[in-house]
């Protein structure tokens, strides 16, 4: 139901001597993985199927994160719109500390679209749920860094969203947050605002 979320795994202010790796969630209800502050570090992650975001941060959460994979289903998103990655700060997108600052590297992300000639929809075979994003939505002033990863079939590649959108278009001019050796194949758009 509307904000009545149930994730796949939830991890609040987990700290850096618990050991997460191996780990398969899939259809979760909401998210996949979602990480409410916390420093833990994370390997060998998937996310298979679910209806939000693959991997959510925000509150502070700066772990380190590698060799992912998330799938997504081309009629398969939420209300919310749906992402590989979605990263706040905290909700009113404030420069409180500590900020977000999560760091993924090698990442596999496979979007709902197909083909970059899809469009959103229901009826056809073509068209993916109107309701998937981009592949990252980084948003009230997070600092997410990714980082040698593929991104393939999504609407858009990366978007600065959310109250205060600049704070983390700014932070990436400065190198604060980090996009570096992605590459993204069969994306539709570039940017989204």
């Amino acid at each position: 139901f509307p904000n009545q979320e149930i994730n796949g795994l939830t991890l609040a202010a987990v700290g850096r001597k618990t050991k997460l790796d191996h780990i398969q969630v899939s259809y979760a209800g909401d998210d996949s993985y979602e990480f409410f502050g916390g420093t833990v570090d994370t390997k060998y992650m998937i996310a298979y199927g679910g209806i939000d975001d693959d991997f959510d941060t925000d509150n502070g959460y700066s772990g380190r994160n590698q060799f992912l994979l998330g799938k997504r289903f081309r009629q398969v998103a939420d209300q919310s719109t749906s992402q590989t990655f979605e990263s706040d700060n905290d909700a009113s997108g404030s420069r409180n500390e500590p900020l977000t600052r999560a760091v993924y590297s090698n990442v596999t992300a496979i979007g709902a679209v197909a083909d970059t000639s899809w469009t959103p929809g229901s009826g056809d075979n073509n068209q993916y749920n109107r309701l998937f994003g981009s592949a990252a939505m980084i948003r009230r002033n997070s600092r997410i860094s990714i980082l040698n990863s593929v991104f393939a079939g999504f609407p858009a590649a990366v978007e600065f969203g959310g109250p205060n959108p600049g704070f983390s278009a700014d932070a990436a001019s400065r190198d604060s947050l980090q996009l570096r050796n992605n590459t993204y194949i069969g994306i539709k758009a570039n940017w989204r605002n």
